[in-house]
């Protein structure tokens, strides 16, 4: 917004950015999102306010007030000034955090102006003492300058690339928001410039800002293209009227497709101090700066009334509610890394695996504007379900339902909903039980298709004990006519006149829960595979054949070569309890022989995949150990997060000693450790993880006996 040229003549200019909130992790843009340090999506909906102006500066009054309505930020006008003192300033953002929403603070000196002035806020950010506040304070974001450029600047991309890459050479390593040239209006400027801008900083951590002020326009054009670019956008200023109270701007519009977008909202602005660019009061949201003032017409439903307004799309982070913390989630994803199928999928990078394979940076995503889609994931047993975890991308289900089965054909549904909004969805179940757990999508959010990043599954073994999945190898294998010489086999034949003969040892397999047999078929031929037990499992290859017994299941035999499962866990189960042998005996219906891969090949050997549960009746254990009696969680930060190549870990002692850092993957294994002696106060650890894959790791850090645990992405 342009400045209130009265109150620009009184020359406020604040001197120091000092946040001392209790938060200790980093915000991030990736791509054209943002998220927080535990990689919960953020979608920034709030309001502006003129704070410099104001008699109540540091926000005491006006922030539990703009917090009724749900916002998650506030972006505020600030300017240089000497006269203005640091705890002002620091009261502000403390406030702001105090009352659960980010502090987007901007400088308003070079509002419309360009060089010298542009120059002057780099130079205020570059301060010492500024930089190591926002060090500090990684939740802030930094608004480097408010509506630069009265033009469309030739230089837009150079100069803000020099800026960007300054301030992360002093240490500045939040979030920045660059404003649109030409008055903040230029949304062509973010089209064509934004993404150099981006790739310019070390850190691609930019998001843009970008203020409608023209009226009678299309506004969702704009912002549907921007976000269908990948870039960040965030519509940092916007109203019912313009400057000089000119009508009209479609508020409602823009809501609604940033909604679509996911795509932040910033409404101009709260009112406590009264806009000088309209003086009819028509930018004004409330009377006197309070919820209870806030005005019937647009104020009201951009605050609270329309589908699309603050309180009815706003979500604060968990980690943003509780210092920092990730959401607690205790026991192990049953799901991670299963196999997983599908209704579509968008492309072959986007397939159902990725919503399974604990990387926050892959998704799935079906084909678009379709209805219903589904996905479903296989947990390779049955397990008493207590929770799902939904971690949306954009394209997120309105409508959907949460089935369990046991056999992949029949579904029976546990979880219901027709008002779904996206972001991160954590699902508590009571009485569901299965093996085969799916999302069935019957409406969509977005005009896309469905995406998650994300589907996690949690709870316990329904037969007891610690659930363990084995892959077993045939420990014999023959057939009927071709293959009387033990170890010669290099493939097995079938007919419906000749069978195939498996064996594999059950010896300390347990209570199975559930089996599959995996047999790989290297012909073309198409028909019926027919499985049946035998009678006996004391043979040797080369010698003795079992005797054929009943059958067990069919299936269809693809017209291409590939493995083919099979469902055979009841035969394990009774098998599994006896002889600790099981022999399958294997025929086609048709006449002509087909070829199957033995274990004397070297790949696509058969395979016998079981899950079954030894051991005590415990539950089991969690691959993210619960912190006692840690380090205070505000004394720990894990920077970048995501991270590339560099991890560095910044804690706080109160004392020194030794401490031990543990670094750990998704299934419990650790990748790298190192006890070191720290000091009291602050301390620093820098990581080297470009050697690891991409995905979910856990960073425990452990000090005579106690411990905390981070979440930790690797991204590239």
């Amino acid at each position: 917004m342009r400045l209130l040229l009265h109150h620009l003549r009184r020359g406020f200019f604040p001197l120091l950015l000092l946040c001392t909130g209790t938060l200790s992790a980093q915000l991030k843009v990736t791509g054209r999102y943002l998220y927080d340090p535990c990689g919960e999506r953020i979608v920034l909906r709030g309001v502006n306010e003129m704070f410099i102006y104001s008699s109540d500066r540091t926000g005491a009054v006006t922030y539990p007030e703009i917090a009724k309505t749900g916002a998650n930020a506030v972006r505020f006008m600030w300017m240089i000034d000497p006269n203005i003192p640091v705890s002002a300033f620091a009261d502000n953002v403390r406030n702001c955090i105090a009352n659960k929403m980010i502090p987007i603070p901007g400088l308003w000196n070079a509002t419309g102006k360009w060089g010298a002035d542009f120059e002057a806020c780099v130079q205020w950010w570059l301060k010492p003492e500024v930089v190591t506040v926002c060090r500090n304070n990684p939740y802030l974001i930094v608004n480097i300058a408010n509506e630069a450029g009265g033009a469309q600047m030739a230089d837009y991309t150079s100069v803000y690339i020099n800026a960007i890459q300054r301030l992360r050479n002093a240490g500045i390593t939040n979030v920045i928001m660059v404003d649109a040239d030409r008055w903040g209006r230029s949304w062509e400027t973010i089209r064509d410039k934004a993404i150099a801008v981006r790739d310019g900083d070390p850190q691609k951590n930019v998001l843009f800002g970008w203020h409608p002020w023209d009226t009678n326009m299309d506004y969702a054009t704009p912002i549907r293209t921007i976000a269908q670019k990948d870039i960040c956008l965030v519509v940092g200023e916007f109203s019912y009227k313009s400057v000089g109270c000119a009508c009209c701007i479609n508020y409602k519009q823009i809501m609604s497709e940033a909604q679509v977008q996911g795509v932040g909202t910033l409404a101009w602005s709260w009112g406590l101090i009264k806009n000088g660019d309209c003086t009819d009061g028509s930018m004004d949201m409330t009377t006197n700066g309070t919820f209870a003032g806030l005005k019937a017409g647009w104020p009201t439903e951009i605050a609270t009334t329309d589908a699309n307004s603050i309180r009815n799309t706003s979500v604060r982070p968990y980690s943003l509610q509780n210092n920092g913390a990730c959401r607690p989630v205790t026991g192990t994803n049953l799901a991670l890394n299963k196999p997983a199928v599908s209704s579509t999928s968008e492309s072959t990078t986007r397939n159902a695996a990725k919503a399974f394979d604990g990387n926050t940076a892959t998704r799935w995503a079906s084909v678009q504007q379709q209805d219903p889609q589904w996905i479903y994931v296989d947990l390779g047993g049955n397990y008493n379900l207590s929770k799902v975890i939904l971690r949306w991308e954009a394209a997120y289900g309105r409508g959907y339902q949460i089935q369990t089965s046991g056999n992949a054909s029949t579904w029976t549904t546990v979880y219901t909903t027709t008002t779904g909004d996206g972001g991160v969805d954590e699902l508590t179940l009571s009485g569901a039980s299965g093996r085969y757990v799916r999302l069935n999508g019957t409406a969509r959010g977005t005009t896309w298709g469905y995406s998650l990043w994300e589907f996690e599954v949690y709870g316990t073994s329904a037969g007891g004990g610690t659930s363990v999945t084995t892959t077993l190898s045939p420990v014999a294998d023959t057939d009927s006519q071709s293959d009387v010489a033990a170890g010669t086999n290099a493939s097995l034949n079938s007919s419906k006149y000749c069978h195939l003969f498996t064996k594999f040892s059950l010896t300390g397999i347990g209570t199975v829960t559930s089996a599959r047999l995996r047999l790989y078929k290297n012909s073309t031929n198409t028909g019926t595979l027919n499985v049946n037990g035998a009678s006996t499992d004391n043979w040797s290859e080369g010698t003795a054949r079992p005797t054929t017994g009943n059958l067990v299941t069919s299936a269809a035999m693809p017209g291409s070569a590939g493995y083919i499962e099979i469902d055979v866990t009841n035969t394990v189960k009774g098998e599994a309890a006896g002889d600790d042998a099981v022999t399958f005996a294997l025929t086609t219906n048709l006449d002509t022989w087909t070829g199957f891969v033995s274990r004397q090949s070297t790949t696509n050997k058969p395979e016998l995949v079981i899950v079954h549960t030894t051991g005590s009746t415990a539950a089991p254990a969690s691959r993210n150990p619960v912190p006692v009696y840690a380090f205070p969680e505000e004394a720990v930060s894990v920077y970048p997060n995501p991270a590339s190549s560099l991890l560095e870990i910044r804690f706080t002692a109160t004392e020194g000693g030794r401490v031990t850092y543990r670094l750990s993957n998704a299934s419990n294994g650790v990748v790298g450790s190192r006890t070191l002696t720290a000091t009291p106060g602050r301390n620093e650890v820098r990581v080297p993880v470009s050697a690891l894959h991409e995905g979910v790791y856990f960073l425990q850090l452990e000090w005579e006996g106690r411990s905390v645990t981070r979440k930790v992405v690797i991204a590239r």
